[in-house]
Order: C-alpha cells, then sequence, then structure tokens
C-alpha cells in the first residue's frame, strides 16, 4: 500500500474505536484519497479474512495540520498514550497495536520485567488534540 501510494506513516495506534494516525500523502494524493485507499484495502483485507462481507470504517475522519514540530512530538506523544488514557495499559509499550515500541527503542526486542520507555520529548507525559483519527466499530482486539 505504501509503495503504491507514496505515503509516509510516522505514528499511529490501533484502538478498538479509531485510530489516530499521522500521515504525509505524496503530492498529488490528498488526505481524502489516502484513507479511502487505506479504507478500501483493510476492509476487503479484514472481511476476506473473517469470511465476511461489509462495510468496516465510517466514512468519515478528522484531520489536524502539523505546523511545528512541536506540534508533530506533542501528537506523536498524544496518540502513543491513547492506551494509557483510556485504561486499557498502564504504560505504552504494553499496547502492541502501536509503533511506541519503535519510537522508544524497544522493537524486536522482549521488554524486560519492570522496564519502561521514557517520554519521547524528555518531559512528562502531556495531551494533545488528535492528529488524525479513522474511526471504525468496535473491533475485537
Amino acid at each position: 500500500m505504501r509503495e503504491k501510494h507514496g505515503f509516509a506513516l510516522t505514528a499511529w495506534v490501533f484502538l478498538p474505536d479509531h485510530w489516530p494516525a499521522i500521515l504525509y500523502p505524496r503530492q498529488p494524493l490528498t488526505i481524502s484519497a489516502l484513507l479511502k485507499a487505506l479504507k478500501v484495502s483493510s476492509m476487503i483485507a479484514v472481511n476476506r479474512g473473517r469470511r465476511e462481507a461489509g462495510e468496516l470504517w465510517q466514512g468519515r475522519f478528522f484531520d489536524h495540520a502539523l505546523r511545528t514540530v512541536r506540534d508533530y512530538l506533542e501528537s506523536v506523544e498524544y496518540i502513543h498514550l491513547n492506551p494509557v488514557r483510556r485504561s486499557l495499559v498502564k504504560q505504552p509499550e504494553q499496547w502492541r497495536w502501536s509503533s511506541y515500541r519503535e519510537y522508544a527503542g524497544l522493537d524486536g526486542a522482549e521488554q524486560a520485567p519492570g522496564e519502561t520507555a521514557k517520554p519521547l520529548n524528555g518531559g512528562g507525559w502531556r495531551g494533545h488534540r488528535g492528529v488524525m483519527s479513522a474511526k471504525g466499530p468496535h473491533l475485537p482486539l
């Protein structure tokens, strides 16, 4: 999908009811066209795997332009902390459907008991508006 459409996906987390992410489509591709392609291809793959048919995603999404490095870093942190804020896990590295472990340098390695990754910006955890959120149904994880 990324090779075909030429987009960057730099931070993401899958949650039971939505998936916030930071996406950069290559021109002339728009966010709307990219999300449509992602939703259609993932719907086909999920339906094939479940041997079902039907819609998987809602049609709408919400986007927010990132204009500064600070916006970007705060948005990455916000995305990765979604599972913690929603009480799905105690630490972001415990949520396996996220890019957090890669950002924290934990990807591909088993985490030692009691190991905790540090905030990306060296500061405390804090919230920020979401960047992009594609709405979908509650999916079993």
